[in-house]
Protein backbone atom coordinates (compact mmCIF):
# COMPACT_ATOMS: atom_id res chain seq x y z
CA UNK A 1 0.00 0.00 0.00
CA UNK A 2 1.35 3.39 -1.03
CA UNK A 3 1.54 6.22 1.48
CA UNK A 4 0.41 9.49 -0.08
CA UNK A 5 1.29 12.90 1.28
CA UNK A 6 -1.69 15.13 1.91
CA UNK A 7 -1.65 18.74 0.72
CA UNK A 8 -4.04 21.67 0.98
CA UNK A 9 -5.20 23.58 -2.10
CA UNK A 10 -6.48 27.05 -1.24
CA UNK A 11 -8.39 28.96 -3.93
CA UNK A 12 -9.15 32.62 -3.23
CA UNK A 13 -11.70 34.24 -5.55
CA UNK A 14 -11.48 38.02 -5.76
CA UNK A 15 -13.53 40.39 -7.93
CA UNK A 16 -10.99 40.48 -10.78
CA UNK A 17 -8.56 37.70 -9.92
CA UNK A 18 -8.17 34.14 -8.64
CA UNK A 19 -5.27 32.96 -6.45
CA UNK A 20 -4.21 29.33 -6.00
CA UNK A 21 -1.92 28.26 -3.15
CA UNK A 22 -0.70 24.74 -2.38
CA UNK A 23 0.60 24.09 1.14
CA UNK A 24 1.69 21.03 3.08
CA UNK A 25 0.19 19.98 6.40
CA UNK A 26 2.48 22.39 8.29
CA UNK A 27 1.26 25.37 6.26
CA UNK A 28 4.47 25.84 4.27
CA UNK A 29 3.71 27.21 0.79
CA UNK A 30 4.89 24.91 -2.00
CA UNK A 31 3.31 26.63 -5.01
CA UNK A 32 1.20 29.71 -5.68
CA UNK A 33 -0.09 31.45 -8.79
CA UNK A 34 -2.66 34.02 -9.80
CA UNK A 35 -4.48 34.41 -13.09
CA UNK A 36 -2.47 37.61 -13.62
CA UNK A 37 0.53 35.31 -14.16
CA UNK A 38 -0.86 34.53 -17.63
CA UNK A 39 -0.28 38.18 -18.69
CA UNK A 40 -4.00 38.81 -19.08
CA UNK A 41 -5.46 42.09 -17.85
CA UNK A 42 -8.88 43.24 -16.65
CA UNK A 43 -12.06 41.24 -17.17
CA UNK A 44 -10.33 38.94 -19.67
CA UNK A 45 -8.88 37.15 -16.62
CA UNK A 46 -12.27 35.67 -15.84
CA UNK A 47 -13.10 34.14 -19.22
CA UNK A 48 -13.69 30.36 -19.30
CA UNK A 49 -10.72 29.66 -21.59
CA UNK A 50 -8.24 31.49 -19.35
CA UNK A 51 -9.48 29.73 -16.21
CA UNK A 52 -9.07 26.33 -17.90
CA UNK A 53 -5.48 27.17 -18.87
CA UNK A 54 -4.87 28.33 -15.31
CA UNK A 55 -6.23 25.11 -13.79
CA UNK A 56 -4.04 23.08 -16.18
CA UNK A 57 -0.98 24.51 -14.37
CA UNK A 58 -1.98 22.17 -11.54
CA UNK A 59 -1.54 19.12 -13.80
CA UNK A 60 1.95 18.55 -12.30
CA UNK A 61 0.32 17.98 -8.90
CA UNK A 62 -2.10 15.34 -10.21
CA UNK A 63 -0.65 12.56 -8.05
CA UNK A 64 -1.06 14.45 -4.74
CA UNK A 65 -4.00 14.00 -2.37
CA UNK A 66 -5.76 17.31 -1.68
CA UNK A 67 -8.05 19.01 0.78
CA UNK A 68 -9.52 21.87 -1.28
CA UNK A 69 -10.61 25.07 0.49
CA UNK A 70 -12.48 27.77 -1.43
CA UNK A 71 -12.95 31.36 -0.31
CA UNK A 72 -14.67 34.32 -1.94
CA UNK A 73 -17.17 34.83 -4.73
CA UNK A 74 -16.73 34.89 -8.49
CA UNK A 75 -18.98 34.31 -11.47
CA UNK A 76 -16.82 31.42 -12.73
CA UNK A 77 -16.46 29.69 -9.35
CA UNK A 78 -18.67 26.76 -10.39
CA UNK A 79 -16.74 26.27 -13.61
CA UNK A 80 -13.39 26.27 -11.81
CA UNK A 81 -14.68 23.68 -9.33
CA UNK A 82 -15.90 21.46 -12.20
CA UNK A 83 -12.53 21.63 -13.97
CA UNK A 84 -10.76 20.81 -10.67
CA UNK A 85 -12.98 17.77 -10.24
CA UNK A 86 -12.06 16.59 -13.75
CA UNK A 87 -8.33 16.79 -13.01
CA UNK A 88 -8.27 15.61 -9.38
CA UNK A 89 -11.31 13.31 -9.39
CA UNK A 90 -9.82 10.54 -7.24
CA UNK A 91 -7.36 12.71 -5.32
CA UNK A 92 -9.77 15.09 -3.57
CA UNK A 93 -10.18 14.21 0.09
CA UNK A 94 -12.48 17.11 1.00
CA UNK A 95 -13.96 20.21 -0.60
CA UNK A 96 -14.94 23.05 1.74
CA UNK A 97 -16.25 26.52 1.01
CA UNK A 98 -15.10 29.07 3.59
CA UNK A 99 -16.81 32.09 2.05
CA UNK A 100 -18.19 34.53 4.56
CA UNK A 101 -21.86 35.26 3.95
CA UNK A 102 -23.35 38.26 5.79
CA UNK A 103 -26.49 37.63 7.83
CA UNK A 104 -27.50 41.32 7.89
CA UNK A 105 -25.59 41.96 11.12
CA UNK A 106 -26.88 43.15 14.47
CA UNK A 107 -30.23 44.83 14.96
CA UNK A 108 -30.01 48.63 14.83
CA UNK A 109 -30.75 50.66 17.93
CA UNK A 110 -34.30 52.01 18.15
CA UNK A 111 -34.59 55.56 16.74
CA UNK A 112 -35.46 58.23 19.28
CA UNK A 113 -38.60 60.23 18.45
CA UNK A 114 -38.89 63.91 19.33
Amino acid sequence: MKIHKVYFLFILFLVNNVFITITNSRGEVLFWKSIGYLKVKGLKKLTPSVTKVFINYLWAFKTFKFHIKLKGFNKFKKQIIKSLLLIFFRNILSLTDESLVPNNGCKLKKQRRL
